[in-house]
């Protein structure tokens, strides 16, 4: 028909194998017991605690003017035109330093949760440089499994 020679099914499997992240979920856990023990990951609190501390004391220490008021303040000022982005603009950048420590104060009460279910804190809600050695035994041995699992495909 089209002068192509088609692989065989076995072939054709072969050549377009690919792995997923998600087929070694079953393989690694994320649970923070697993990477840690109960002393680490406390102490690991106490230390995100203190931190938290630091922020919100930054934070206070801001002028209230320089603080976004309470609820979404920037609905006001998302408009189409070019004075309305200018205005937000203009408020975000005023804005900027507080929303910074809250969102950082955000992601540390999220990390102290998951901690305490005994989950690991996805990098996402790190914000910084806490958790990273436990994230980073984590993705060792995620590392080692997704090696692990390609190598038991090929």
């Amino acid at each position: 028909m089209t002068g192509r020679e088609w692989p065989t099914r076995e072939q054709w499997e072969i050549e377009h194998r690919q792995f997923y992240l998600d087929e070694c979920d079953d393989i690694v856990t994320r649970k923070a017991s697993a990477y840690a023990t109960p002393e680490e990951v406390e102490a690991l609190i106490v230390e995100l605690r203190e931190q938290w501390k630091q922020y919100g004391r930054e934070l206070r220490a801001i002028p209230v003017e320089d603080r976004p008021p309470k609820g979404k303040w920037w609905a006001g000022l998302l408009d189409d035109t070019p004075e309305g982005n200018a205005a937000y603009n203009a408020a975000r950048a005023r804005y900027e330093p507080s929303l910074e420590l809250e969102d950082r104060r955000r992601r540390i009460n999220r990390a102290i949760k998951d901690l305490r279910n005994d989950w690991i804190p996805l990098p996402m809600y790190r914000g910084g440089n806490f958790c990273t050695w436990l994230v980073d035994r984590y993705e060792a041995a995620r590392d080692q499994a997704i090696e692990a699992a390609a190598a038991k495909r090929a």
